[in-house]
Protein backbone atom coordinates (compact mmCIF):
# COMPACT_ATOMS: atom_id res chain seq x y z
CA UNK A 1 0.00 0.00 0.00
CA UNK A 2 2.56 2.29 0.85
CA UNK A 3 4.35 2.18 -2.71
CA UNK A 4 1.09 2.38 -4.29
CA UNK A 5 0.65 5.77 -2.55
CA UNK A 6 3.88 6.76 -3.20
CA UNK A 7 3.15 6.36 -6.82
CA UNK A 8 0.04 7.95 -6.57
CA UNK A 9 2.03 11.08 -4.84
CA UNK A 10 4.42 10.75 -7.96
CA UNK A 11 1.42 11.08 -9.91
CA UNK A 12 -0.04 14.48 -8.80
CA UNK A 13 3.52 16.14 -8.59
CA UNK A 14 4.71 14.93 -11.79
CA UNK A 15 3.67 18.25 -14.38
CA UNK A 16 2.50 20.11 -11.91
CA UNK A 17 3.08 23.05 -13.23
CA UNK A 18 2.39 22.03 -16.69
CA UNK A 19 -1.07 23.75 -17.51
CA UNK A 20 -1.43 27.68 -17.35
CA UNK A 21 -3.70 28.87 -14.43
CA UNK A 22 -7.28 29.08 -15.54
CA UNK A 23 -9.52 31.92 -14.34
CA UNK A 24 -11.02 29.85 -11.48
CA UNK A 25 -7.48 28.93 -10.41
CA UNK A 26 -6.48 32.77 -10.23
CA UNK A 27 -9.99 33.54 -8.81
CA UNK A 28 -7.77 31.74 -5.18
CA UNK A 29 -5.17 33.78 -5.58
CA UNK A 30 -7.48 37.10 -5.71
CA UNK A 31 -10.36 35.88 -2.64
CA UNK A 32 -7.77 34.46 -1.02
CA UNK A 33 -5.19 37.86 -0.86
CA UNK A 34 -8.91 39.96 0.58
CA UNK A 35 -8.49 41.23 4.37
CA UNK A 36 -8.46 38.30 7.18
CA UNK A 37 -11.96 40.09 8.38
CA UNK A 38 -13.89 40.22 4.50
CA UNK A 39 -12.60 36.63 4.08
CA UNK A 40 -14.10 35.30 7.46
CA UNK A 41 -17.60 37.66 6.51
CA UNK A 42 -17.67 35.90 3.04
CA UNK A 43 -17.93 32.61 4.89
CA UNK A 44 -22.02 33.88 5.16
CA UNK A 45 -22.03 36.24 1.98
CA UNK A 46 -24.49 34.62 -0.30
CA UNK A 47 -23.63 32.97 -3.37
CA UNK A 48 -20.02 32.57 -2.04
CA UNK A 49 -18.39 29.14 -3.56
CA UNK A 50 -15.94 27.72 -0.97
CA UNK A 51 -14.56 30.50 1.14
CA UNK A 52 -13.26 28.04 3.90
CA UNK A 53 -10.31 27.33 1.01
CA UNK A 54 -9.50 30.20 0.50
CA UNK A 55 -8.84 31.13 4.38
CA UNK A 56 -6.88 28.00 4.79
CA UNK A 57 -5.13 28.91 1.53
CA UNK A 58 -4.12 32.34 2.78
CA UNK A 59 -0.91 31.21 5.19
CA UNK A 60 0.22 28.57 2.83
CA UNK A 61 0.81 31.26 0.06
CA UNK A 62 2.52 33.67 2.87
CA UNK A 63 4.68 31.17 3.30
CA UNK A 64 5.48 29.45 0.03
CA UNK A 65 4.48 32.34 -2.72
CA UNK A 66 2.15 31.84 -6.04
CA UNK A 67 4.18 29.97 -7.67
CA UNK A 68 2.12 27.53 -9.96
CA UNK A 69 3.71 24.84 -8.43
CA UNK A 70 2.96 26.08 -4.76
CA UNK A 71 -0.33 26.71 -5.28
CA UNK A 72 -1.21 23.19 -6.54
CA UNK A 73 0.77 21.17 -4.41
CA UNK A 74 -2.07 20.99 -1.45
CA UNK A 75 -4.58 19.97 -3.89
CA UNK A 76 -1.92 17.22 -5.09
CA UNK A 77 -1.37 16.42 -0.74
CA UNK A 78 -4.98 15.85 -0.66
CA UNK A 79 -5.44 13.67 -3.49
CA UNK A 80 -2.88 11.43 -2.23
CA UNK A 81 -4.09 11.02 1.39
CA UNK A 82 -7.46 10.75 -0.68
CA UNK A 83 -6.08 7.16 -1.71
CA UNK A 84 -5.19 6.24 2.03
CA UNK A 85 -8.33 6.67 3.11
CA UNK A 86 -9.80 4.94 0.66
CA UNK A 87 -8.02 1.95 1.23
CA UNK A 88 -8.99 2.58 5.46
CA UNK A 89 -12.80 2.87 4.48
CA UNK A 90 -12.31 -0.65 2.10
CA UNK A 91 -10.71 -2.28 4.84
CA UNK A 92 -13.16 -1.07 7.59
CA UNK A 93 -16.27 -1.97 5.10
CA UNK A 94 -14.77 -5.71 5.58
CA UNK A 95 -13.28 -6.13 1.79
CA UNK A 96 -10.44 -8.25 1.23
CA UNK A 97 -6.05 -6.89 1.09
CA UNK A 98 -6.64 -7.61 -2.16
CA UNK A 99 -9.68 -5.86 -2.99
CA UNK A 100 -8.58 -3.15 -0.57
CA UNK A 101 -5.40 -2.83 -3.36
CA UNK A 102 -7.10 -2.47 -6.40
CA UNK A 103 -8.78 0.06 -4.98
CA UNK A 104 -5.57 2.00 -3.79
CA UNK A 105 -4.38 1.32 -7.68
CA UNK A 106 -7.82 2.80 -9.17
CA UNK A 107 -7.61 5.96 -6.97
CA UNK A 108 -3.67 6.32 -7.25
CA UNK A 109 -4.51 6.07 -11.05
CA UNK A 110 -7.75 7.80 -11.51
CA UNK A 111 -7.04 10.43 -14.60
CA UNK A 112 -9.90 12.40 -13.46
CA UNK A 113 -8.78 12.42 -9.84
CA UNK A 114 -5.49 13.12 -10.90
CA UNK A 115 -6.51 16.23 -12.77
CA UNK A 116 -7.87 17.46 -9.87
CA UNK A 117 -4.83 16.82 -7.41
CA UNK A 118 -3.33 19.48 -9.79
CA UNK A 119 -5.32 22.20 -9.64
CA UNK A 120 -5.38 25.43 -7.31
CA UNK A 121 -8.99 24.27 -6.39
CA UNK A 122 -10.76 23.21 -3.06
CA UNK A 123 -12.33 19.87 -5.14
CA UNK A 124 -9.12 17.39 -3.63
CA UNK A 125 -9.40 18.48 -0.04
CA UNK A 126 -12.89 18.16 -0.84
CA UNK A 127 -12.80 14.97 -1.49
CA UNK A 128 -10.36 13.91 1.40
CA UNK A 129 -13.03 15.70 4.22
CA UNK A 130 -15.85 13.84 2.65
CA UNK A 131 -14.28 10.42 2.91
CA UNK A 132 -12.81 10.97 6.39
CA UNK A 133 -16.50 12.23 7.38
CA UNK A 134 -18.19 8.64 5.88
CA UNK A 135 -15.47 6.73 7.13
CA UNK A 136 -16.29 8.43 10.91
CA UNK A 137 -20.00 7.84 10.45
CA UNK A 138 -19.99 3.97 8.75
CA UNK A 139 -17.87 3.32 11.88
CA UNK A 140 -19.67 4.87 14.50
CA UNK A 141 -23.08 3.18 12.89
CA UNK A 142 -21.45 0.14 13.13
CA UNK A 143 -19.55 0.25 16.11
CA UNK A 144 -20.61 -2.16 19.52
CA UNK A 145 -21.08 -0.55 22.62
CA UNK A 146 -19.07 -1.02 25.29
CA UNK A 147 -20.59 -2.90 27.91
CA UNK A 148 -22.16 -2.06 31.57
CA UNK A 149 -20.87 -3.20 34.77
CA UNK A 150 -23.77 -4.95 35.34
CA UNK A 151 -24.10 -6.50 31.41
CA UNK A 152 -20.61 -7.80 32.27
CA UNK A 153 -21.40 -9.41 35.47
CA UNK A 154 -24.46 -11.12 33.45
CA UNK A 155 -21.46 -12.29 30.82
CA UNK A 156 -19.70 -13.67 33.82
CA UNK A 157 -17.57 -11.13 35.62
CA UNK A 158 -16.10 -12.43 38.76
CA UNK A 159 -16.30 -10.81 42.00
CA UNK A 160 -12.99 -10.09 42.35
CA UNK A 161 -12.79 -7.75 38.57
CA UNK A 162 -16.29 -6.37 40.07
CA UNK A 163 -14.30 -5.31 43.00
CA UNK A 164 -11.63 -3.77 41.23
CA UNK A 165 -14.23 -2.18 38.50
CA UNK A 166 -15.77 -0.57 41.95
CA UNK A 167 -12.54 0.09 43.43
CA UNK A 168 -11.58 2.64 39.85
CA UNK A 169 -14.51 3.97 40.48
CA UNK A 170 -13.98 5.80 43.47
CA UNK A 171 -11.16 8.05 42.13
CA UNK A 172 -11.63 11.19 43.28
CA UNK A 173 -13.17 13.62 41.79
CA UNK A 174 -10.41 15.84 40.33
CA UNK A 175 -9.43 12.63 38.57
CA UNK A 176 -11.98 12.29 37.14
CA UNK A 177 -12.78 15.78 36.29
CA UNK A 178 -9.42 16.01 34.39
CA UNK A 179 -9.65 12.73 32.52
CA UNK A 180 -13.81 13.01 31.68
CA UNK A 181 -13.46 14.53 28.10
CA UNK A 182 -11.20 12.47 26.90
CA UNK A 183 -13.14 9.44 28.03
CA UNK A 184 -16.31 11.15 26.20
CA UNK A 185 -13.94 11.61 23.15
CA UNK A 186 -13.15 7.76 23.08
CA UNK A 187 -16.40 6.90 23.19
CA UNK A 188 -18.32 9.38 20.76
CA UNK A 189 -15.00 9.76 18.67
CA UNK A 190 -16.04 9.06 15.18
CA UNK A 191 -19.45 10.94 15.85
CA UNK A 192 -17.27 13.88 17.16
CA UNK A 193 -15.28 13.44 13.82
CA UNK A 194 -18.33 13.35 11.76
CA UNK A 195 -19.64 16.32 12.66
CA UNK A 196 -16.81 18.37 12.44
CA UNK A 197 -15.57 16.95 8.75
CA UNK A 198 -19.32 17.24 7.72
CA UNK A 199 -19.30 20.82 8.94
CA UNK A 200 -16.25 21.62 7.24
CA UNK A 201 -17.15 20.37 3.91
CA UNK A 202 -20.33 22.45 4.19
CA UNK A 203 -18.07 25.86 3.69
CA UNK A 204 -15.71 23.99 1.45
CA UNK A 205 -18.35 23.88 -1.12
CA UNK A 206 -22.04 24.85 -1.16
CA UNK A 207 -23.09 21.83 -2.64
CA UNK A 208 -21.60 19.20 -0.26
CA UNK A 209 -24.91 19.39 2.06
CA UNK A 210 -26.07 17.09 -0.76
CA UNK A 211 -24.26 14.26 1.39
CA UNK A 212 -26.99 14.82 4.35
CA UNK A 213 -29.74 12.77 2.65
CA UNK A 214 -27.24 10.15 1.76
CA UNK A 215 -26.26 9.18 5.65
CA UNK A 216 -30.14 9.80 6.73
CA UNK A 217 -30.79 6.89 4.07
CA UNK A 218 -27.83 4.87 4.89
CA UNK A 219 -28.93 4.98 8.85
CA UNK A 220 -32.25 3.43 7.60
CA UNK A 221 -30.14 0.84 5.98
CA UNK A 222 -28.53 -0.06 9.30
CA UNK A 223 -31.38 0.46 11.23
CA UNK A 224 -30.53 -2.25 13.67
CA UNK A 225 -27.21 -0.42 14.20
CA UNK A 226 -29.34 2.60 14.44
CA UNK A 227 -31.48 1.00 17.33
CA UNK A 228 -28.52 1.05 19.56
CA UNK A 229 -27.27 4.77 19.24
CA UNK A 230 -30.35 6.69 17.77
CA UNK A 231 -29.91 8.98 20.21
CA UNK A 232 -26.85 10.29 19.68
CA UNK A 233 -27.70 10.14 16.32
CA UNK A 234 -30.13 12.44 16.14
CA UNK A 235 -27.81 14.71 18.59
CA UNK A 236 -25.28 14.51 15.94
CA UNK A 237 -27.72 15.54 13.24
CA UNK A 238 -28.85 18.54 15.21
CA UNK A 239 -25.29 19.20 15.21
CA UNK A 240 -25.33 19.87 11.67
CA UNK A 241 -27.74 22.09 11.07
CA UNK A 242 -26.78 24.53 13.39
CA UNK A 243 -23.86 25.63 11.43
CA UNK A 244 -25.40 24.89 7.97
CA UNK A 245 -28.23 26.94 8.53
CA UNK A 246 -26.16 30.52 7.90
CA UNK A 247 -25.50 28.69 4.15
CA UNK A 248 -29.08 27.14 4.06
CA UNK A 249 -30.91 30.41 4.11
CA UNK A 250 -29.26 32.26 0.94
CA UNK A 251 -28.88 28.81 -1.05
CA UNK A 252 -32.90 28.17 -0.36
CA UNK A 253 -33.56 31.74 -1.92
CA UNK A 254 -31.22 31.12 -4.63
CA UNK A 255 -32.84 27.84 -5.58
CA UNK A 256 -36.54 29.37 -4.95
CA UNK A 257 -35.69 32.06 -7.65
CA UNK A 258 -34.85 30.12 -10.50
CA UNK A 259 -32.04 32.83 -11.28
CA UNK A 260 -29.61 32.21 -14.41
CA UNK A 261 -26.51 30.88 -13.31
CA UNK A 262 -24.82 30.40 -16.51
CA UNK A 263 -24.83 26.50 -16.23
CA UNK A 264 -26.89 24.03 -18.81
CA UNK A 265 -29.08 21.94 -18.00
CA UNK A 266 -28.83 18.51 -18.18
CA UNK A 267 -31.24 15.52 -17.77
CA UNK A 268 -30.12 12.81 -15.30
CA UNK A 269 -29.48 10.24 -17.95
CA UNK A 270 -26.66 12.79 -19.22
CA UNK A 271 -25.32 14.01 -15.75
CA UNK A 272 -24.75 10.16 -14.87
CA UNK A 273 -23.45 9.26 -18.54
CA UNK A 274 -21.45 12.29 -18.28
CA UNK A 275 -19.77 11.11 -14.76
CA UNK A 276 -19.22 7.74 -15.43
CA UNK A 277 -17.25 8.44 -18.75
CA UNK A 278 -14.48 11.07 -16.63
CA UNK A 279 -14.46 8.52 -14.28
CA UNK A 280 -13.66 5.75 -16.08
CA UNK A 281 -11.36 7.79 -18.92
CA UNK A 282 -10.51 11.33 -17.66
CA UNK A 283 -11.03 14.42 -18.92
CA UNK A 284 -10.12 13.42 -22.79
CA UNK A 285 -12.58 11.42 -24.89
CA UNK A 286 -11.78 8.57 -25.23
CA UNK A 287 -10.29 6.53 -28.65
CA UNK A 288 -12.28 3.84 -28.17
CA UNK A 289 -15.30 3.21 -25.51
CA UNK A 290 -13.45 0.12 -24.03
CA UNK A 291 -12.48 1.40 -20.56
CA UNK A 292 -16.16 2.78 -20.13
CA UNK A 293 -17.20 -0.72 -21.36
CA UNK A 294 -14.91 -2.56 -18.77
CA UNK A 295 -16.08 0.20 -15.80
CA UNK A 296 -19.69 -0.52 -16.44
CA UNK A 297 -19.00 -4.00 -16.35
CA UNK A 298 -17.64 -4.67 -12.93
CA UNK A 299 -19.75 -1.70 -11.72
CA UNK A 300 -22.63 -3.96 -12.49
CA UNK A 301 -21.31 -7.44 -11.91
CA UNK A 302 -20.45 -5.99 -7.68
CA UNK A 303 -24.29 -4.40 -7.45
CA UNK A 304 -25.99 -8.08 -8.97
CA UNK A 305 -23.66 -10.68 -8.43
CA UNK A 306 -23.19 -11.77 -5.16
CA UNK A 307 -21.33 -14.86 -3.20
CA UNK A 308 -23.51 -15.04 -0.07
CA UNK A 309 -25.57 -12.25 0.16
CA UNK A 310 -23.93 -11.09 3.00
CA UNK A 311 -22.68 -8.13 1.64
CA UNK A 312 -26.08 -6.04 0.73
CA UNK A 313 -25.70 -3.64 2.91
CA UNK A 314 -22.51 -2.36 2.05
CA UNK A 315 -23.26 -2.44 -1.39
CA UNK A 316 -26.25 -0.32 -0.97
CA UNK A 317 -24.96 2.17 1.35
CA UNK A 318 -21.67 2.28 -1.41
CA UNK A 319 -24.79 2.77 -4.42
CA UNK A 320 -26.58 5.25 -1.85
CA UNK A 321 -23.45 7.31 -1.75
CA UNK A 322 -22.85 7.11 -5.37
CA UNK A 323 -26.23 7.67 -6.47
CA UNK A 324 -27.51 10.14 -3.71
CA UNK A 325 -25.55 13.58 -4.35
CA UNK A 326 -26.36 13.03 -8.35
CA UNK A 327 -29.75 12.85 -7.64
CA UNK A 328 -29.68 15.54 -5.41
CA UNK A 329 -28.04 18.18 -7.91
CA UNK A 330 -30.30 17.36 -10.88
CA UNK A 331 -33.31 17.95 -8.36
CA UNK A 332 -31.65 21.10 -7.31
CA UNK A 333 -30.93 22.11 -11.09
CA UNK A 334 -34.66 21.45 -12.49
CA UNK A 335 -35.30 24.76 -10.50
CA UNK A 336 -32.07 26.64 -11.05
CA UNK A 337 -29.65 24.64 -13.46
CA UNK A 338 -26.13 24.19 -11.34
CA UNK A 339 -24.54 20.76 -12.65
CA UNK A 340 -20.69 20.49 -13.45
CA UNK A 341 -18.85 17.07 -12.85
CA UNK A 342 -16.56 18.24 -10.60
CA UNK A 343 -18.55 19.83 -7.82
CA UNK A 344 -20.06 15.98 -7.17
CA UNK A 345 -16.26 14.57 -7.36
CA UNK A 346 -16.65 12.36 -4.01
CA UNK A 347 -19.06 9.95 -5.55
CA UNK A 348 -16.19 8.55 -8.13
CA UNK A 349 -14.92 6.98 -4.39
CA UNK A 350 -18.11 4.72 -4.21
CA UNK A 351 -17.90 4.00 -7.61
CA UNK A 352 -14.15 3.05 -7.58
CA UNK A 353 -15.10 0.74 -4.60
CA UNK A 354 -17.97 -1.40 -6.23
CA UNK A 355 -15.97 -1.43 -9.44
CA UNK A 356 -12.62 -3.33 -7.42
CA UNK A 357 -15.34 -5.35 -5.74
CA UNK A 358 -16.83 -6.02 -9.15
CA UNK A 359 -13.00 -7.49 -10.47
CA UNK A 360 -13.23 -9.50 -6.94
CA UNK A 361 -16.36 -11.05 -8.24
CA UNK A 362 -15.53 -11.80 -11.45
CA UNK A 363 -12.20 -13.35 -10.01
CA UNK A 364 -13.76 -16.17 -8.20
CA UNK A 365 -15.26 -16.93 -11.41
CA UNK A 366 -12.49 -16.66 -13.67
CA UNK A 367 -9.03 -15.14 -12.74
CA UNK A 368 -7.82 -14.64 -16.56
CA UNK A 369 -11.12 -12.44 -17.19
CA UNK A 370 -10.19 -10.33 -13.61
CA UNK A 371 -6.98 -9.91 -14.58
CA UNK A 372 -7.78 -8.86 -18.33
CA UNK A 373 -10.29 -6.26 -17.15
CA UNK A 374 -8.23 -4.82 -14.23
CA UNK A 375 -5.33 -4.74 -16.56
CA UNK A 376 -6.86 -3.07 -19.46
CA UNK A 377 -8.60 -0.51 -16.67
CA UNK A 378 -5.36 0.38 -15.65
CA UNK A 379 -3.47 0.67 -19.14
CA UNK A 380 -6.00 2.92 -20.07
CA UNK A 381 -5.89 5.08 -16.99
CA UNK A 382 -1.73 5.60 -17.47
CA UNK A 383 -2.01 6.34 -20.92
CA UNK A 384 -4.70 9.06 -20.28
CA UNK A 385 -2.84 10.61 -17.38
CA UNK A 386 0.15 10.78 -20.03
CA UNK A 387 -2.24 12.61 -22.44
CA UNK A 388 -3.34 15.17 -20.02
CA UNK A 389 -0.08 15.26 -18.59
CA UNK A 390 1.39 16.45 -22.06
CA UNK A 391 -1.56 18.20 -23.65
CA UNK A 392 -2.51 21.68 -23.23
CA UNK A 393 -5.78 21.63 -21.88
CA UNK A 394 -7.01 24.65 -20.01
CA UNK A 395 -6.68 28.24 -20.84
CA UNK A 396 -2.83 29.41 -21.86
CA UNK A 397 -2.57 32.82 -20.77
CA UNK A 398 0.91 31.64 -20.22
CA UNK A 399 2.08 31.46 -23.70
CA UNK A 400 -0.46 34.36 -24.56
CA UNK A 401 1.50 36.55 -21.94
CA UNK A 402 4.64 35.34 -23.42
CA UNK A 403 3.91 35.91 -26.96
CA UNK A 404 3.02 39.97 -26.04
CA UNK A 405 6.03 40.49 -24.16
CA UNK A 406 7.88 39.14 -27.33
CA UNK A 407 5.62 41.00 -29.84
CA UNK A 408 6.40 44.03 -27.69
CA UNK A 409 10.53 44.08 -28.65
CA UNK A 410 10.09 42.94 -32.09
CA UNK A 411 7.21 45.26 -33.74
CA UNK A 412 8.68 48.16 -30.84
CA UNK A 413 5.66 48.84 -29.35
CA UNK A 414 6.18 51.56 -26.76
CA UNK A 415 3.24 51.37 -24.50
CA UNK A 416 1.45 47.90 -24.06
CA UNK A 417 -2.58 48.33 -23.68
CA UNK A 418 -4.20 44.99 -24.03
CA UNK A 419 -7.81 45.35 -24.14
CA UNK A 420 -9.49 42.14 -22.53
CA UNK A 421 -12.78 40.13 -24.09
CA UNK A 422 -14.32 39.16 -21.48
CA UNK A 423 -12.69 41.44 -18.99
CA UNK A 424 -13.27 39.15 -16.26
CA UNK A 425 -10.22 37.43 -17.52
CA UNK A 426 -7.67 40.08 -17.03
CA UNK A 427 -6.32 39.09 -13.98
CA UNK A 428 -5.76 35.88 -15.20
CA UNK A 429 -3.55 37.03 -18.11
CA UNK A 430 -2.07 39.73 -15.55
CA UNK A 431 -0.59 37.06 -13.17
CA UNK A 432 1.63 36.08 -16.02
CA UNK A 433 2.28 39.53 -17.41
CA UNK A 434 3.03 41.32 -14.03
CA UNK A 435 5.40 43.09 -13.15
CA UNK A 436 5.62 44.78 -16.85
CA UNK A 437 3.47 47.93 -17.29
CA UNK A 438 0.84 47.59 -18.84
CA UNK A 439 -2.95 49.40 -19.21
CA UNK A 440 -6.03 47.42 -19.42
CA UNK A 441 -9.02 48.48 -21.41
CA UNK A 442 -12.46 46.43 -21.39
CA UNK A 443 -14.00 44.74 -23.56
CA UNK A 444 -17.58 45.95 -25.09
CA UNK A 445 -20.14 43.54 -23.52
CA UNK A 446 -22.67 43.34 -26.45
CA UNK A 447 -24.53 40.40 -25.39
CA UNK A 448 -27.71 42.80 -24.26
CA UNK A 449 -28.70 43.11 -27.91
CA UNK A 450 -26.80 46.30 -28.15
CA UNK A 451 -26.71 47.84 -31.78
CA UNK A 452 -23.48 47.64 -34.35
CA UNK A 453 -23.42 51.17 -34.08
CA UNK A 454 -23.33 51.84 -30.27
CA UNK A 455 -20.54 49.04 -30.08
CA UNK A 456 -18.74 51.22 -32.99
CA UNK A 457 -19.66 54.43 -31.13
CA UNK A 458 -17.87 52.89 -27.56
CA UNK A 459 -14.93 51.18 -29.43
CA UNK A 460 -14.23 54.75 -31.57
CA UNK A 461 -14.51 56.67 -28.18
CA UNK A 462 -12.31 54.04 -26.27
CA UNK A 463 -9.20 53.91 -28.58
CA UNK A 464 -9.55 57.47 -29.63
CA UNK A 465 -5.85 58.21 -28.09
CA UNK A 466 -4.49 55.10 -28.59
CA UNK A 467 -1.55 54.39 -31.12
CA UNK A 468 -1.83 50.69 -31.03
CA UNK A 469 -4.05 47.82 -28.62
CA UNK A 470 -3.58 44.16 -28.17
CA UNK A 471 -6.96 42.72 -28.43
CA UNK A 472 -7.24 38.95 -26.22
CA UNK A 473 -10.00 37.10 -27.33
CA UNK A 474 -11.12 34.17 -25.07
CA UNK A 475 -14.67 32.84 -24.29
CA UNK A 476 -15.83 35.72 -26.15
CA UNK A 477 -19.26 34.13 -26.68
CA UNK A 478 -19.88 34.80 -23.27
CA UNK A 479 -19.40 38.76 -23.44
CA UNK A 480 -19.53 39.20 -27.43
CA UNK A 481 -21.29 36.44 -28.97
CA UNK A 482 -21.98 38.32 -32.42
CA UNK A 483 -17.89 38.82 -32.50
CA UNK A 484 -18.82 42.97 -33.05
CA UNK A 485 -14.95 43.77 -31.35
CA UNK A 486 -13.13 42.04 -34.06
CA UNK A 487 -14.94 43.47 -36.69
CA UNK A 488 -14.58 46.65 -35.80
CA UNK A 489 -10.89 46.67 -35.28
CA UNK A 490 -10.65 44.66 -38.34
CA UNK A 491 -12.47 47.32 -39.99
CA UNK A 492 -11.37 49.86 -38.52
CA UNK A 493 -7.09 48.76 -37.82
CA UNK A 494 -4.41 47.25 -39.01
CA UNK A 495 -3.76 44.01 -37.83
CA UNK A 496 0.01 43.82 -37.52
CA UNK A 497 0.20 40.52 -35.49
CA UNK A 498 -2.17 37.62 -34.43
CA UNK A 499 -1.52 34.04 -32.87
CA UNK A 500 -4.05 31.24 -31.25
CA UNK A 501 -3.35 29.23 -28.01
CA UNK A 502 -5.32 26.71 -26.22
CA UNK A 503 -7.99 28.73 -26.03
CA UNK A 504 -6.73 32.13 -26.38
CA UNK A 505 -6.32 34.31 -29.10
CA UNK A 506 -4.44 37.57 -29.40
CA UNK A 507 -4.54 40.26 -32.27
CA UNK A 508 -2.68 43.24 -32.60
CA UNK A 509 -4.39 46.23 -34.00
CA UNK A 510 -2.66 49.51 -35.25
CA UNK A 511 -4.93 52.18 -35.17
CA UNK A 512 -4.90 55.52 -37.62
CA UNK A 513 -3.11 53.63 -40.52
CA UNK A 514 -5.16 53.28 -43.73
CA UNK A 515 -2.07 50.91 -45.64
CA UNK A 516 -3.39 47.30 -45.09
CA UNK A 517 -0.71 44.87 -43.83
CA UNK A 518 -0.36 41.17 -42.81
CA UNK A 519 0.14 39.65 -39.86
CA UNK A 520 3.65 38.80 -38.92
CA UNK A 521 2.41 35.20 -37.27
CA UNK A 522 -0.17 33.25 -37.18
CA UNK A 523 -0.10 30.15 -35.28
CA UNK A 524 -1.88 27.31 -35.95
CA UNK A 525 -5.00 26.88 -33.70
CA UNK A 526 -4.55 24.06 -30.58
CA UNK A 527 -6.86 21.39 -30.48
CA UNK A 528 -9.94 21.73 -28.14
CA UNK A 529 -10.03 18.15 -26.25
CA UNK A 530 -13.37 18.32 -24.16
CA UNK A 531 -14.47 22.00 -22.98
CA UNK A 532 -17.41 20.07 -21.44
CA UNK A 533 -15.27 18.83 -18.11
CA UNK A 534 -13.09 22.16 -17.71
CA UNK A 535 -16.57 24.43 -18.05
CA UNK A 536 -15.13 27.88 -18.98
CA UNK A 537 -18.97 29.07 -17.12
Amino acid sequence: MHLITLVAFLFRIASLAKQSLWRDEVDVIRFSSSPLAQLLAELFVPEHNGPLYYLLIRPWRFFVGNSEFALRFPSAAFGTLTVALGVYLSRRLGYSPRVSALIAMLLASSPYLVWYSQEVKMYSLLTALILVAFVAYYQALNRLPQPTLKQRTVLGVTSWERFLVSLRATQNDMTTALHAPSRVFRRYKYWIIFVLFTSLSFYLHILSPLMLPVYVVIAVIHHNQLRKCWRVWLISMAFLILPYLPLLLWQFAVVYQAQDTGHSFYPLSAQTILLVQIYSTGLLKPIVPLPIVLFCFLFLVSLFLSDDGSGWKRRLTLLCWFVGPILGIYLVSLRTPIFEPRYVIYTVLPFYILVARGAEQVRNHSKPIAALCVGLILLFNLISIQQQQHHILKTDFRRAAIHIKQKNNELAIPETIIMMQMPYLTRTLEYYYQPEPVTWLEGVWTNDGKPETAVAAELANTTARINGVWLVVSEEELWDNRGLTRAWFNQHAVLLDEAEYSGVRVYYYRLGDTAQSKPTTSQKPHKSYLPLVISQR
